[in-house]
Formats: C-alpha cells, sequence, structure tokens
C-alpha cells in the first residue's frame, strides 16, 4: 500500500529532507522553487522519491508556482534519471563547480514547468495560508 504524505512526514525514515526554496528572492521570479529531496540510501526504488515529488508538485501548484528547478550534482545518474522520469529537462551544465567527497564536481540544473506560462500569472500564496483554502490536500 502505498504511504500518504502524512504518514511519510511522521513516520517514515528512509528520507532525510524534503524541501523547496523560492528559486530566487527577486518578486518577479516568486514563479519558481528549488525542489530536493534526499532519500537514505539503501531506499532509492522504493517509491519514496516519487510519493514526495508529487505531493510537493500539488502543493506547489497550489502556492501558484509554475517552474520547478532542481539542482544535481554530475555526473548522477540514478538523479537525472528520477528527474528525467518526472518531466524535468537539463538546462544548464556547470563544470568543476562543486567540491564533494575530495573531488570536483560538475552541476546540472533541470526543470519542469508545471503550470501554464499564459498572461499574468496568479500571486504566490505562503504555505500557512493553504491550510484555511479548502482545496488543500494538507492534512
Amino acid at each position: 500500500m502505498p504511504l500518504s504524505l502524512s504518514d511519510s512526514l511522521t513516520r517514515n525514515k528512509n528520507f532525510r529532507v524534503c524541501l523547496c526554496i523560492p528559486f530566487s528572492s527577486t518578486p518577479c521570479l516568486s514563479m519558481g522553487a528549488e525542489t530536493s529531496i534526499d532519500v537514505k540510501k539503501g531506499c532509492a526504488g522504493l517509491g519514496i522519491g516519487t510519493m514526495l515529488y508529487h505531493a510537493l508538485e500539488a502543493l506547489l501548484k497550489q502556492q501558484g508556482v509554475l517552474n520547478l528547478n532542481a539542482c544535481i550534482t554530475y555526473p548522477n545518474p540514478g538523479s537525472v534519471g528520477f528527474h528525467k522520469r518526472h518531466g524535468f529537462q537539463t538546462v544548464a551544465h556547470f563544470h568543476q563547480c562543486g567540491w564533494k567527497l575530495n573531488q570536483w564536481h560538475d552541476m546540472i540544473w533541470m526543470e519542469k514547468f508545471i503550470g501554464e506560462h499564459s498572461g499574468k500569472p496568479e500571486p504566490f500564496i505562503p504555505f500557512p495560508e493553504l491550510r484555511t483554502r479548502e482545496q488543500s490536500p494538507i492534512p
């Protein structure tokens, strides 16, 4: 049986962090969000990342976010493949820009559009305000 978001957030210890931060503090760029999910080693392939990304994407759509952005250490075939399977595409590749595990690594940015880019966007809705809206899936 698949886990619900609340089960995962309260009882499941198979991921370290599921977060979303504004892509930029500039108001005109408030329709984008950087996302990150860190699934514990040995727990990949159990559907945890997929479930969390789907829940996170649904919440971000309600907030008025149109673009999701993911920054990924490269090479990382597992993460790149995961994001491609979920509709992300590579939009930037930076070379030898990060120091991790005692060596230089590249970094790529991947993006996914989750909303329409037609006309003026709706204002961003802060997370606490979603609890007061009837359509909110937040338990």
